[in-house]
């Protein structure tokens, strides 16, 4: 049953799923700087473990490199954590405009099935008081 919310709850829904498609792509990008970070500690424990077979190597000048790249990977996933937020706000207030129209919408339906229901009743109980005026008029 049509009611005048279905266009705009079709609109909020398409937008709703927008905002998921968009916090899934933040969040994998979140997950690829995690899994960045983690490679980066990694690849620092390779050079340490490597040290001891090349005793001329600049170990502190590498150290201070990674560093450097450490500093700018947290840096990404702080920025990263925050837009997952902003969007996990955005997804909360989107989900609570769509719920409440697409329960003005139920409610909206809900109505015309008891109006319809009423008027159904009304023709049934009009149609049974008029076979009784019938017969009674042939007693």
């Amino acid at each position: 049953m049509k009611t005048p919310y279905d266009t705009v709850v079709r609109l909020r829904k398409n937008a709703l799923d927008a905002l998921r498609r968009e916090m899934a792509l933040a969040e994998a990008r979140r997950e690829e700087a995690h899994r960045r970070l983690t490679a980066h500690f990694a690849a620092i424990e390779t050079e340490r473990a490597a040290l001891p077979a090349a005793p001329f190597a600049d170990f502190g000048a590498y150290l201070a490199r990674m560093r450097g790249i450490e500093v700018q990977l947290r840096r990404d996933i702080t920025r990263l954590d925050a837009e997952v937020d902003a969007l996990a706000a955005r997804i909360e207030a989107e989900f609570g405009e769509f719920k409440t129209l697409d329960l003005a919408a139920e409610k909206f339906r809900e109505a015309r099935r008891r109006e319809e229901a009423q008027k159904e009743q009304a023709e049934f109980d009009e149609a049974a008081l008029q076979r009784h005026i019938r017969n009674a008029g042939d007693l």
